[in-house]
């Protein structure tokens, strides 16, 4: 009789994944585990922010209007008012500005909205 030799009982099949890990030197983005490091040091961000920070980063020095933002973020049919990303892109800078001022990647565009500028990480 052959047997079909598998894994142990209690083991766990590893598949091999793809990391999904956006890498700006200085700031890493890893998109599967909700993680982001500045410098090598952990930033706890909250769930909004990370998707806002992940958001700008997929397209770097593209800018991003308040009502695209709040569309991909909140989705289509959302009453969030276009200020509450004012308010998670100021509460993302303050986390991030603390470990040697990388929130200033995150520009604001003056009537626009904001985009993800990689070249303002030059100096960390």
């Amino acid at each position: 009789m052959n047997r079909v030799h598998g894994p142990e009982l209690g083991q766990v099949k590893r598949m091999p994944t793809a990391s999904r890990v956006l890498d700006f030197g200085p700031i890493k983005i890893d998109l599967d585990a909700y993680e982001v490091e500045v410098c090598g040091e952990p930033v706890g961000l909250y769930l909004r922010e990370f998707q806002i920070l992940a958001l700008l980063c997929q397209e770097p020095r593209r800018v991003w209007t308040r009502e695209e933002i709040v569309r991909a973020i909140w989705g289509e049919e959302s009453a969030v008012d276009v200020r509450t990303v004012d308010v998670h892109i100021r509460r993302l800078r303050q986390h991030m500005g603390g470990l040697r001022r990388a929130g200033a990647a995150v520009v604001t565009v003056r009537g626009v909205g904001y985009k993800f500028d990689p070249r303002k990480l030059r100096d960390l």
